[in-house]
């Protein structure tokens, strides 16, 4: 253990003497703001050590689908990332591919009906969600059942459909998958539906064991500050 005055020099050193440090000063200034502003907010803030690994994995995924274009697992993969990057035109031309030589696989049915769905081509993305939860009915962790939700509502807006799917997204459904439904429930005017919704989030948090209660503690905070305005 640092005896207690070259600790007090470390922490002098840190606080102080790295303002007169450029450039270098400004990087671990910002480190020591985001490690504060984290610990505030319960650590639901972005990891960017993982950013920068997904990064990475992105820019390689891309020279591998234009080097070697029939790798079918790449396709998926980083059809899947461009989702995640909100670009859904580009992400179905390669789950498309890879869809070409995949069959009765319930992921790619479900990515290629959220990119559908996202892109308002409801009948596509009925078709492609609704046999992903018939081939799995836990894929996705209920998000299946969320985007169903929404072309429900976008669409003939059954209220026996939407009781129905409400019920498979709190049967099946994670922490984010509840809380999205809420918010899409609450968008469209059910409040009760997505006051349900906040709760089973809420409600699965606090019965998580302390160290799982990292991966809900984001979908519970933002839960509390729906269902309070």
């Amino acid at each position: 253990m640092l005896p207690i005055y070259l600790i007090f020099d470390l922490l002098y050193y840190l606080f102080f003497g790295i303002l007169d440090g450029g450039f270098v000063s400004i990087i671990l200034w910002l480190i020591i703001i985001y490690f504060v502003v984290n610990v505030v907010f319960g650590g639901t803030l972005p990891n960017p050590i993982k950013f920068f690994r997904r990064h990475k994995r992105f820019s390689e995924l891309k020279q591998t689908v234009k080097t070697y274009p029939g790798n079918i697992a790449a396709a998926l993969e980083f059809g899947e990332m461009l989702l995640e990057r909100r670009k859904y035109e580009q992400a179905l031309v390669y789950l498309e591919r890879a869809n070409e030589r995949i069959t009765d696989s319930a992921r790619l049915a479900w990515l290629m009906g959220e990119c559908f769905t996202l892109l308002q081509k409801y009948d596509l993305g009925l078709t492609n969600l609704e046999q992903a939860v018939s081939l799995d009915p836990k894929m996705g962790f209920g998000r299946p059942y969320v985007f169903l939700l929404h072309i429900e509502l976008h669409t003939a807006n059954d209220p026996g459909k939407i009781e129905s799917l409400k019920d498979k997204v709190l049967i099946y459904g994670s922490t984010e998958a509840c809380y999205k439904a809420g918010k899409l429930l609450k968008k469209h005017g059910d409040k009760v539906g997505a006051i349900a919704m906040f709760k089973e989030v809420l409600g699965n948090y606090e019965a998580s064991p302390g160290k799982m209660r990292k991966i809900h503690r984001k979908w519970a905070l933002l839960s509390r500050v729906n269902m309070a305005f």
